[in-house]
């Protein structure tokens, strides 16, 4: 009551919106929390897990890497199933390690994937699991960029553009675009450097020991009027493994699927090793097919006119001795020997001008070289190396020491890599690098004034080389070769080309 004793009524008021605020961020913060500890569990749950799947996964992959290595010869019917097998455990490593990021064991890494090639996969899988009384249509589109890891260097662009090969040995561009190439296994393979694509034209049953095993190729130079193709590969012969040059004809040009057709034995039966087949192959700019052969492993029969191993070839598409040819007089097939004296030669091309032919050849540990090859020209090996003046004997261009494993060479014709034009290149598989030697003229390769080296153990070994017709320069890694440490990508294909085209 007021002081006059009429009745009052008294309250007190209290704001409760920020304690509801506050009890509901509670509730929510708390049932966060409890969430995070149900997570932490499926965490631990899933690493623990992870973890066991990861030492199974090691056994198989461990065991089936060893089965393909040491017990599954090329072409063995069941090599495709290994493979499958093999791929299937490394989408499986993936997922672990997806797991283990998950509980927090591992950092998760994002990375661009081509989904041509995913899809390509577990459509193999796929089609396993469900027979063969399914077929399965699958579209994919061609436009579909490819997975690419791209390098700036200087005012070059390097761009990854095919990956997942296996030893790639020589690339040669197709009119159309594309890039037919062999592995060392013992398959010839086509990609399309636009979309990635990579798709299996045949495979020939090779003897690949070190070394040896599907090398050189060559298109004929009527292609495509003449749709046939020329290699080198080592095969298993009477009383061992030996070297042939074949002819192989292909089918499917006319717009339907590429396939590697019949064959023709050129020349045969030359001596083969583990070490020193060369073999690079290539037709020159007189029609004629030229074969580099090494050593084999036996030096002196490089210096023998009775032996194939340590020379330069000369023939025609039919195997038989150029009519130019500067030792006639030998019975064939040595008279189709071009140069001798050679105990490794990786590489040949020949000038845009004057078409001389011109070889990258490995040393010992001294003196890996470039010759310039004349007719009848002796090089040396095994009595010489590098630069002696010797009377009869021809020397080097260049040589290097320590060594460096040159591979194969070109010429650069292009524009797009205007301050190349007219150069020398050849990639290095030893000290993993692309060189540039610049002419002392530019209508001759006599003299060598300056020499570059680019890309400089960015990819590591590099093997082939090549001009595409869009005038960039392709160069192939060849970390698979036993002698290198594959990344995730390899073996690959990279485009050179200008960084600001």
């Amino acid at each position: 009551m007021d002081l006059s004793g009429k009745p009052v009524i008294v309250a007190t008021l209290r704001d409760m919106t920020l304690y509801r605020q506050a009890e509901e961020q509670r509730h929510a913060l708390q049932k966060q929390f409890l969430e995070a500890q149900k997570m932490e569990s499926i965490g631990r749950l899933a690493g623990g897990v992870a973890h066991d799947f990861n030492n199974l996964l090691a056994t198989i992959l461990g065991y089936t890497e060893m089965t393909l290595e040491f017990m599954t010869p090329p072409g063995a019917s069941h090599r495709e199933s290994l493979l499958e097998i093999q791929k299937a455990g490394e989408r499986a490593k993936s997922l672990i390690r997806q797991l283990l990021a998950f509980s927090s064991s591992q950092v998760l890494d994002f990375k661009t994937v081509h989904l041509n090639r995913v899809i390509r996969d577990f459509e193999k899988l796929l089609q396993t699991l469900i027979g063969e009384d399914i077929r399965i249509d699958t579209r994919l589109s061609s436009a579909l960029p490819p997975t690419v890891s791209t390098l700036i260097e200087g005012p070059y662009r390097a761009t990854t553009v095919v990956q997942g090969l296996r030893v790639p040995w020589e690339m040669r561009f197709l009119p159309d675009g594309r890039l037919l190439m062999t592995e060392r296994g013992g398959r010839v393979v086509l990609a399309d450097v636009d979309s990635g694509a990579v798709s299996e034209v045949g495979r020939i049953e090779v003897a690949e020991q070190g070394e040896a095993g599907l090398l050189g190729l060559a298109l004929d130079p009527d292609f495509p009027r003449v749709p046939a193709i020329y290699v080198t590969y080592t095969y298993t012969g009477d009383g061992g493994i030996r070297n042939r040059v074949s002819r192989f004809e292909l089918t499917g040009l006319d717009g339907g699927v590429l396939n590697l057709g019949r064959e023709r034995v050129l020349v045969n039966d030359i001596p083969a090793g583990t070490i020193h087949d060369g073999s690079r192959v290539a037709f020159g700019p007189d029609g004629y097919l030229w074969v580099t052969m090494g050593d084999a492993g036996q030096g002196a029969r490089a210096q023998r006119k009775d032996s194939l191993s340590g020379k330069v070839l000369r023939m025609t598409t039919e195997g038989q001795p150029a009519p130019d040819n500067p030792f006639l007089d030998l019975p064939h097939p040595f008279s189709l020997i071009y140069t001798l004296g050679h105990r490794n030669p990786q590489g040949i091309a020949f000038h845009p001008f004057t078409g001389v032919a011109y070889i990258t050849e490995h040393g010992p540990d001294t003196d890996d070289e470039v010759n310039r090859l004349q007719p009848g020209g002796n090089y040396g090996w095994p009595d010489l190396r590098g630069k002696t003046g010797r009377p009869g004997f021809t020397d080097p261009m260049a040589a290097w020491t320590p060594t460096i494993a040159p591979a194969a060479c070109i010429f650069y014709t292009g524009s797009v890599l205007a301050d190349l034009s007219g150069t020398f290149l050849f990639v290095t598989l030893k000290e993993s690098d692309l060189r540039v030697l610049i002419p002392s003229e530019a209508g001759d390769f006599q003299s060598i004034v300056e020499e570059r080296v680019l890309v400089d153990g960015r990819f590591g070994r590099l093997r082939a080389i090549a001009q595409g017709p869009d005038g960039a320069l392709y160069i192939a890694t060849s970390n698979r070769d036993g002698r290198g440490n594959p990344r995730p990508l390899d073996d690959r294909v990279i485009r050179i080309d200008a960084a600001d085209r």
